[in-house]
């Protein structure tokens, strides 16, 4: 029989204890085996285990750190780099401060049981006696040879970690847990699993009870501060029972409890359950070998348990959220409505038959309209509508990204690549995996690009900017133009092989003027939103606003609408109705407008080059009537900035022209 004695000198007082027990804790903690009530130790400074017949002392992660001089060498103790260290009769420990540490001096001996010494015990009442043995959840380099040498075990671990990952239900997680330890640990006879009471900081809350027995209390009687003695040690527990009052009593035959295991739930250092497990005398005590199984199992459940308990906590709080701010749940909570087609025009009616019936499958759409008509709507509707609901919908409008840039951001780079790829970066098509990815204006791709595209739709794979090997994606694929695609497949600017790829279901959405009946319904839905947004409230849309807004053309559809509507809001007075001199002029005179174009000469000539000199023609006509204001032409045209600087460089329009 071995003993170990650990002596120091702290403050003018000698502190001298002697141990015969396989594990012994050395802190600042009043609990700690061996207290140090110095502010250089740390409160579970180290500690000495037996294994295999030798005793090792084990930094604890200590805030200043540990060695060991032994032989007049010194040794450091990290409990990182350097976790444990063998110790030998006559060794010293050096704790704390480097400069001046905290000497610990060891004796060890062997003797024989009848000549065994007293002991110097704690103070009555204690847990000491009662702990066979301890280790620390996140240090698997103490497990067992039985656990580490056992190769179906082990396999058998990782099936349940993988059973435990895919799992959502908690109480389904604490039933695999179960079946997991009843099958594995043939001396267990129940087992619980108690949780943070968040109404009382450390006090704790039983959310699970099985055995294996009928007359077991299900009651956990913790008059002797067991879970907190589990707490402060920050570690797994094997307990003697027999010594304890009463944990758990038992209804009959005179049984007692025989041994209960402690392994915590620890997340970032700080606990957040138990996992309890024992049996009585009709069994043989558990076993170190039973406590590392039960702290393994511990730290798997740990990390699902953050998960589930992070994501109800979410989901309560938004809930309760939304419940008591009317704004944010009208914000927030359309989720598919946000982006809901709004109008009950014949036109919008056939469009909501169409995307119903596409987004069912993942067939490629291609939608087809002018600019502002609401293709990123549409590509959105699909998406809501489609299996891939939950997963991302991506969005890039090719004309928005510089040419060089473009293809990364569709298909990722590897770090160095070119210059500034300082780290990997995933494109678009790997965010939206399983997901949706949408390419507006589509037609403005620039060849070189077309060819990858058409591989990562044939093959399902994706070559990075730099890589050499492909990565295998699944998208869905929806794409946008105004443009006639096939006359650009004509005229050579765009892919054959990739027009019919995209055109595998074509919706085309009508311009605004052409369901007139749409406008005010679509008016009223962006006045209810800009509402909100701005804190604004008005008294609606004036009778003969109404009247005028239905006559209008709208060159730039629903989006230049869009735009009109907010501004409105802005020019018009709190709990006043909007008036006609609160939208821009222009919008109530562009069929004037429009008849002032000259007469187009139509000849032998494409409708492409046709729809171009008119488009040339409006832009000239817009830009002159607004002073050759670029931003503001954009905004009253209805379309992006970069879009209309594109469209000014591909035509060659300037001031001087």
């Amino acid at each position: 029989m071995r003993y170990i004695e650990l002596s120091t000198e702290i403050n003018g007082q000698r502190i001298k204890q002697e141990f015969n027990k396989p594990t012994i804790i050395i802190g600042r903690a009043a609990n700690s085996d061996f207290c140090l009530p110095d502010p250089r130790i740390s409160s579970m400074h180290g500690q000495i285990i037996r294994r295999a017949g030798v005793d090792y002392y084990q930094d604890n992660k200590s805030t200043n750190g540990s060695m060991l001089e032994s032989q007049g060498e010194r040794y450091i103790v990290d409990g990182v780099k350097f976790k444990e260290h063998a110790l030998s009769d006559g060794d010293c420990l050096l704790l704390g401060d480097v400069q001046k540490p905290i000497a610990v001096s060891v004796r060890m001996w062997e003797v024989e049981s009848e000549e065994a010494p007293q002991i110097r015990e704690k103070t009555p009442g204690s847990l000491d006696r009662t702990i066979l043995a301890s280790r620390a959840i996140s240090d698997f380099s103490m497990l067992s040879p039985q656990i580490l040498d056992d190769k179906s075990l082990v396999r058998t671990l990782f099936r349940f970690q993988k059973d435990i990952s895919e799992e959502e239900n908690l109480l389904k997680i604490y039933d695999k847990t179960r079946l997991f330890l009843f099958n594995h640990l043939p001396n267990l006879e129940y087992a619980a699993i108690h949780a943070e009471d968040f109404a009382e900081r450390n006090k704790w809350r039983q959310v699970y009870f099985t055995s294996r027995i009928s007359d077991i209390n299900q009651k956990l009687n913790d008059t002797q501060g067991v879970l907190s003695s589990a707490w402060n040690n920050r570690e797994s527990i094997l307990f003697d029972a027999e010594q304890l009052e009463a944990l758990r009593s038992i209804g009959s035959g005179g049984k007692r409890l025989q041994s209960m295991a402690l392994a915590p739930l620890i997340h970032k250092d700080r606990i957040i359950g138990f996992i309890e497990a024992g049996n009585t005398s009709n069994q043989a005590p558990l076993t170190s070998s039973d406590l590392d199984l039960i702290s393994i199992v511990a730290y798997i459940l740990s990390a699902k348990t953050v998960i589930l308990k992070l994501s109800e906590a979410v989901q309560k709080a938004q809930e309760g959220i939304l419940a008591d701010d009317r704004h944010l749940r009208l914000l927030l909570g359309r989720k598919g409505a946000v982006f809901k087609m709004v109008g009950q025009s014949k036109q919008m009616q056939a469009i909501r038959r169409q995307i119903e019936k596409v987004a069912a499958s993942d067939i490629t759409v291609l939608i087809l309209g002018e600019t502002g008509t609401g293709k990123e709507v549409a590509a959105r509707e699909i998406h809501r509508q489609s299996k891939r609901r939950d997963r991302f919908f991506a969005a890039i409008n090719c004309t928005a990204v510089p040419e060089a840039l473009l293809e990364s951001e569709l298909f990722g780079h590897v770090k160095g690549s070119f210059t500034g790829a300082v780290e990997n970066k995933k494109g678009l098509f790997e965010v939206a995996d399983n997901g949706t990815l949408f390419l507006d204006e589509i037609g403005e791709a620039p060849q070189s690009l077309q060819v990858k595209l058409l591989r990562a739709l044939q093959e399902g794979e994706i070559m990075p900017v730099g890589a050499t090997r492909p990565i295998k994606v699944d998208v869905r694929l929806i794409c946008a133009t105004n443009r006639d695609l096939y006359a650009e497949v004509e005229a050579g600017r765009f892919r054959e092989d990739l027009y019919y790829r995209i055109n595998s279901f074509p919706l085309y959405l009508q311009p605004l003027r052409e369901h007139p009946e749409d406008i005010l319904p679509l008016a009223e839905k962006f006045l209810a939103e800009f509402e909100v947004q701005m804190n604004r409230k008005t008294a609606g849309f004036s009778e003969e606003c109404r009247r005028k807004l239905t006559g209008c053309s709208f060159p730039g559809n629903i989006r230049q609408l869009k735009n009109e509507v907010q501004r409105a809001l802005l020019m018009a007075e709190d709990n006043h109705p909007i008036e006609i001199q609160h939208f821009s002029p222009q919008i109530f005179c562009s069929d004037k407008r429009a008849g002032e174009i000259r007469e187009l000469h139509i000849g032998n000539r494409n409708i492409k080059d046709i729809m171009d000199e008119y488009e040339i023609a409006v832009i000239r006509k817009a830009l002159e009537e607004n002073g050759w204001n670029r931003s503001k032409t954009a905004g009253i045209l209805g379309i992006s900035r970069q879009a209309f600087m594109a469209k000014l460089a591909r035509y060659g329009i300037s001031q001087e022209k």
